[in-house]
């Protein structure tokens, strides 16, 4: 039998709801701040751990259409202490709409511990234009 003091109270329970609803909208404002910036400014060398990094690298050895990849930290003024990626991929030879919803996808699937955007260079994104040294070969 559950005691008083193990059941949260109606208060409990709303400011939990609260403090859900400030993170999501928190995490939304992540998202389009990574959206809607300057994808290669600013950049910084990756954080991940030995572990983070070969699993993103075994995730990215499967994918077939991606040729190769380059991952950055991108801090966000913002948002310092959340940690944030930038993926740059190689694709072999896709569609535009294939190419748009395999991005889309890989954004949702890459295992770095925190938000991750997707951009390809067959979209624009020239490599050469991000600070030097930032961006870590991973396939």
């Amino acid at each position: 039998m559950l005691d008083q003091q193990e059941t949260p109270d109606d208060k409990q329970l709303a400011n939990w709801r609260q403090r859900q609803r400030d993170a999501d909208q928190v995490e939304q404002s992540i998202w389009e701040v990574l959206m809607h910036s300057d994808w290669l400014h600013p950049l910084a060398v990756h954080d991940l751990s030995g572990f983070d990094l070969e699993e993103c690298t075994v995730f990215l050895g499967r994918q077939e259409p991606v040729r190769h990849a380059w991952i950055a930290r991108k801090p966000l003024r913002d948002f310092p202490w959340r940690r944030c990626y930038l993926l740059v991929v190689d694709l072999s030879p896709l569609d535009k709409d294939e190419m748009r919803g395999y991005l889309r996808w890989l954004m949702r699937e890459v295992p770095t511990p925190g938000p991750c955007v997707v951009a390809s260079v067959q979209l624009g994104v020239d490599i050469k234009q991000a600070p030097r040294g930032t961006l870590t070969p991973i396939k």
